[in-house]
């Protein structure tokens, strides 16, 4: 008598799950503990998009890189090829991002000139890590004008940041010799206080109309608690006006020409 076996079920395969996250791109950067030069992902979740990277000594690290994932996305239809410097300053050694200077290697061109590290806030979040530090001399800043038009021709823009940069007693001058060296377009990277508290400075300012690229956190005390430490940091009439002698100003940036219109 032949034992009959039971009839097999239909068959089931394993569960899989849908990562919570859409791969868009890899790039390079560097470990937040030793500054070791690894792979990173950027990642679409939720979004908004974040950066993933991982160690061999510190492990995986993982940043919120930017909060809209549709406009990040959108924003690289604008990616065009480079212009390659009339000159470089610095050689390929390490390779990026350990090679100090504008090298063979660099995707973009130098515009900024840091002129200080030295703030008159103290926010707990702090993009530049202002602190006491250096303070450029008008002959090192000269130098550096004087570099980076040889290195750009004709360069578009430049702009002086810090630290603060309206708080170093040269700051009028650097901007004179930028205009001088004849770059279109001049900007002070600041937070708006000694604008909005000094007309002397500000008289200073309208005779030599840089383009004021300055800060703005939002309309309420808290967001200013939170990001500056105090609320409301910057009070009094729109800073960008009265350093252009205009109801609003002639330039600027961002988020910063709507509170001035407003």
């Amino acid at each position: 008598m032949t034992e009959r076996m039971p009839e097999a079920g239909p068959a089931t395969s394993p569960h899989k799950e849908t990562a919570d996250y859409v791969f868009h791109e890899l790039t390079r950067s560097i470990c937040p503990d030793c500054r070791r030069t690894v792979d990173a992902q950027v990642l679409l979740r939720d979004g908004k998009v974040y950066m993933r990277k991982r160690c061999p000594e510190h492990g995986r690290v993982e940043a919120l890189v930017y909060a809209d994932a549709e406009s990040y996305v959108r924003n690289s239809r604008f990616n065009k090829p480079g212009e390659i410097p009339l000159e470089f300053a610095t050689e390929v050694v390490r390779g990026c991002p350990h090679d100090c200077g504008l090298c063979p290697d660099h995707q973009q061109h130098a515009c900024i000139i840091e002129v200080n590290s030295g703030c008159n806030m103290d926010c707990p979040l702090c993009f530049a890590n202002a602190a006491l530090g250096f303070s450029l001399t008008m002959d090192e800043v000269e130098f550096m004008l004087d570099r980076f038009v040889a290195a750009e021709g004709r360069p578009d823009v430049v702009q002086f940041s810090g630290g603060e940069p309206t708080i170093h007693p040269d700051i009028i001058p650097m901007v004179r010799a930028a205009q001088g060296r004849e770059i279109p377009l001049v900007m002070i990277n600041t937070n708006g206080r000694r604008i909005a508290n000094d007309d002397a400075f500000v008289a200073e300012l309208a005779e030599v109309r840089p383009a004021i690229y300055m800060q703005f956190d939002g309309f309420e005390d808290k967001t200013y608690r939170v990001i500056r430490g105090e609320p409301r940091a910057v009070r009094g009439e729109a800073p960008g006006a009265r350093a252009t002698g205009r109801d609003r100003p002639e330039r600027g940036a961002g988020v910063g020409n709507r509170a001035w219109r407003e």
